[in-house]
């Protein structure tokens, strides 16, 4: 009788800790998807002849798991905090207006590009699904052509 005691309060117990990773990848994919909506919005600016090609970046489940491996990382490397920092990076990314690319550059967070966030990303397949959408699109290869790049500065 007290194993299904102590199994319940073990429950209990992470449950805050699980509510918590998943108020924060919740966070995570709200942030991520209005920073997506910005940068299509960009590019359908300035490369309206070519919207066929900018890849739907909106969150599905293999996004999810490999997000959620980001912030459980993150977590057992800088705690608690450390996410909450990432996820608020995230958050005011996604406020950023992005005029152009140098808009990109001068204004992402250190944190979202660190190098821990990059190896991570690796890691945990976030960066696959990216340049995998990229490709798909037929994206990667629109960067390529001469001009492009010039009209997105």
């Amino acid at each position: 009788m007290r194993l299904p005691t102590l199994a319940t309060g073990l429950l209990l117990a992470l449950s805050p800790g699980l509510a918590l990773a998943d108020e924060m990848l919740e966070r995570l994919e709200v942030a991520n998807e209005a920073a997506a909506d910005q940068l299509v919005s960009f590019y359908e600016e300035r490369l309206p002849e070519h919207t066929d090609k900018i890849p739907d970046f909106s969150w599905d489940a293999e996004t999810r798991e490999a997000s959620a491996c980001v912030l459980d990382n993150i977590r057992t490397v800088g705690g608690d905090q450390a996410v909450e920092a990432y996820v608020k990076a995230a958050e005011a990314w996604a406020a950023v207006k992005i005029t152009s690319l140098d808009t990109i550059a001068q204004n992402v967070p250190a944190v979202l590009v660190s190098p821990l966030a990059i190896e991570l990303g690796q890691r945990c397949g976030a960066s696959e699904i990216a340049i995998s959408k990229m490709e798909a699109s037929g994206f990667s290869e629109l960067m390529k052509q001469p001009g492009i790049l010039e009209r997105l500065k």
